[in-house]
């Protein structure tokens, strides 16, 4: 049985692993929060992810869907799609 098939990950599995890791490290460093999504992950600006809520209904008058960078495909992650500002947050020249 090779390694990939028996639960170990080749070196370069690793370092492209590790690589990730250190991409989203910056991203974090950068002011960003990254969300893994149904089948990708996102960067949001801190600020906007801080003041978000999931469900259209609770977000005001007029829903704003928080402004996002798509980071790449992945498998799963069982969250939420969308994300909206809370109500309230954005004043009328932000819209």
């Amino acid at each position: 049985m090779k390694k990939e098939q028996d639960g170990y990950f080749t070196p370069n599995q690793i370092k492209l692993a590790k690589e990730i890791a250190q991409r989203i490290a910056k991203l974090h460093k950068s002011g960003c929060a990254v969300v893994g999504k149904q089948n990708e992950l996102v960067c949001y600006k801190n600020r906007d992810w801080q003041h978000s809520v999931e469900n259209i209904n609770h977000a005001g008058a007029i829903p704003t869907r928080v402004p996002y960078l798509e980071c790449g495909y992945i498998t799963d992650s069982g969250a939420d799609d969308e994300l909206y500002f809370e109500a309230g947050c954005l004043n009328e020249e932000e819209l």
